[in-house]
């Protein structure tokens, strides 16, 4: 699909700008026309390597450091597509002394 002219003027042009909307390049695609690592049989190889790495890496940091919030933050939550805080989560780490 990406080396398509059905779906791109020039396919085989390196053209970051037809990702823009509004410009001359853009071709209003199907919302599943470049999916690079999502399922499939061109899904990404390494993405069961790196979730693995991220929750190691996740891991060390939560064994390491204690996290705690700044004093007088208060945190309110909004619904987007997940519940995130409304403003950005102010914190220090503090590390763990064994």
């Amino acid at each position: 699909n990406n080396l398509n002219p059905l779906h791109y003027v020039n396919p085989l042009e390196f053209r970051p700008e037809r990702w823009l909307e509004g410009t001359d390049q853009y071709v209003k695609q199907t919302p599943f026309l470049f999916i690079p690592f999502s399922g499939g049989k061109r899904n990404c190889i390494g993405q069961h390597l790196a979730m693995m790495e991220t929750q190691a890496a996740i891991i060390y940091l939560l064994k390491t450091y204690k996290i705690n919030k700044v004093e007088g933050y208060k945190m309110k939550l909004v619904q987007r597509f997940l519940a995130e805080p409304l403003d950005p989560f102010n914190f220090i780490l503090e590390k763990i002394v064994n």
